[in-house]
């Protein structure tokens, strides 16, 4: 009966060891959270405002594009058209690469979200693991004696 009472002493210092490593990886993994939300957002604030400067961008040769435009001859008005559904593929096409550019980041920042959660899976993983091989020698110990 005694050894039972020192074995339950044993066990309480060991949750408590236990709770105090929890804690701390707790904070620890709360604090590599808040350092990987603050990535995402200033990648996400990048994003934005690279994506809104090539908005002006694009605006801004459009309207140079139809100002040049109009203010050609009648003459060159054939050459200009054909050289405006060139310009409007450019346009077309330079608007679906940055929407690509947009997915790829958008993508790139979800797999680092979800690498990160499996890290933190695994390391939860390997706690539990601990904690049940503790819990099985607790239990061969009681058994043996």
């Amino acid at each position: 009966m005694s050894s039972y009472s020192n074995s339950t002493t044993g066990r309480r210092r060991l949750i408590t060891k236990t709770d105090a490593e929890e804690k701390a990886l707790d904070r620890i993994s709360r604090e590599a959270e808040a350092r990987m939300r603050v990535k995402r957002e200033t990648r996400e604030q990048a994003r934005q405002h690279r994506y809104t400067l090539l908005e002006k961008r694009v605006e801004e040769d459009a309207e140079v594009y139809r100002q040049d435009a109009a203010s050609t001859s009648n003459g060159l008005q054939n050459c200009n058209d054909g050289n405006a559904k060139l310009q409007d593929k450019v346009v077309e096409l330079e608007d679906r690469f940055q929407q690509a550019m947009f997915l790829y980041s958008q993508l790139d920042n979800e797999k680092s979200s979800l690498l990160y959660e499996v890290d933190l899976l695994k390391d939860d993983l390997e706690e539990k693991e601990v904690l049940l091989q503790q819990s099985n020698r607790e239990c061969r110990d009681l058994t043996s004696v």
